[in-house]
């Protein structure tokens, strides 16, 4: 699996977060003093709008390839079929001559 750049900004963002609500819990910080700063209120608002914006740009691909497409094969993957179904019928056509000789 190849681990990219983006996946440490996620975690780290995610260790900032439950370091947060620990300390939180610890009663060290408390939300009231977020919610009471204008500048952690916007910055949090701005980045809640920003990730619900790219979730639903995300649904939005989901659910538009999902309606567009129909439930066939590919032009690739018929041809795929076919050649399987070819390979089935020489190896039956082998094990009858096979077994005719043998005879």
């Amino acid at each position: 699996m190849k681990i990219n750049s983006s996946l440490f900004v996620w975690i780290g963002i995610l260790v900032v977060l439950i370091i947060a609500e620990i300390l939180e819990i610890a009663g060290v910080i408390s939300y009231q003093f977020i919610v009471g700063n204008i500048f952690f209120f916007v910055f949090a608002v701005v980045i809640i709008a920003f990730l619900a914006i790219i979730g639903a740009m995300f649904v939005g691909v989901l659910l538009s390839k999902k309606l567009y497409t129909d439930n066939n094969f590919t032009p690739f993957e018929v041809e795929m079929l076919k050649m399987k179904e070819d390979i089935a019928e020489l190896k039956t056509m082998i094990k009858e001559s096979k077994g005719g000789k043998n005879e």
